[in-house]
């Protein structure tokens, strides 16, 4: 992951990220690089990241939170089977970073383990 961080901080021109099924949720550096090339990536709009365990540990979502916090170009993400709300904090820091990121419009997140208070959570109301 570090080097395609370097990769995608210097690459502006790529519009679809797809790390689908790579288990990135396993060690948490995974995200960390992410967040870093989220952070100074400005040409992604589709971050898919589904099938990678993200519920594993909380410190991915809470990478991703960072990411979309700065991140002004993703448009939509694919957050699909990723053991998420195993654990309240990943909704939680979901929630933060859709209330302080304007620029995502689709975030799939099916196959999950959301129940109501998760579904509750990420319910924003519109200014």
């Amino acid at each position: 992951m570090l080097y395609l961080k370097e990769g995608l901080e210097k690459n502006q021109s790529i519009k679809i990220l797809y790390l689908g099924g790579n288990n990135l949720g396993k060690n948490y550096k995974n995200m960390l690089y992410l967040k870093q090339a989220l952070e100074n990536n400005k040409s992604i709009q589709d971050l898919q990241l589904r099938d990678n365990n993200l519920g594993e540990n909380e410190k991915n979502m809470l990478y991703l939170k960072e990411a979309l916090e700065i991140n002004c170009t993703v448009q939509e993400i694919h957050l699909e089977k990723n053991n998420l709300g195993r654990n309240e904090t990943d909704i939680f820091y979901l929630k933060e970073a859709l209330e302080k990121n304007n620029s995502i419009k689709i975030l799939w997140l099916n196959e999950n383990s959301l129940g109501a208070m998760e579904k509750n959570m990420l319910y924003i109301k519109e200014p």
